[in-house]
């Protein structure tokens, strides 16, 4: 599920994301194919204080130009 900040609307996605220690790749299943999103991981923090413990990325596109908050939830499986 995907809630949008500056709205709070939400919104269920067939998405997958995968992370590594620079980068956070997003495919996501559109109606014409996937659609495949790599950003560039410039910090990472995490919450251990908030229930459940939350992981912020603070990214950018790999050009610089578009910066991107990604906030989740360490929820164990």
């Amino acid at each position: 599920m995907t809630e949008y900040l500056n709205t709070g609307e939400k919104e269920l996605i067939n998405r997958t994301i995968n992370i590594d220690e620079n980068f956070i790749q997003i495919k996501t299943q559109t109606e014409n194919g996937v659609d495949i999103q790599v950003l560039k991981i410039v910090e990472s923090k995490l919450n251990r204080e908030t229930k459940p413990p939350t992981i912020i990325y603070d990214c950018t596109s790999p050009d610089g130009v578009y910066p991107t908050t990604y906030l989740f939830l360490k929820k164990k499986l």
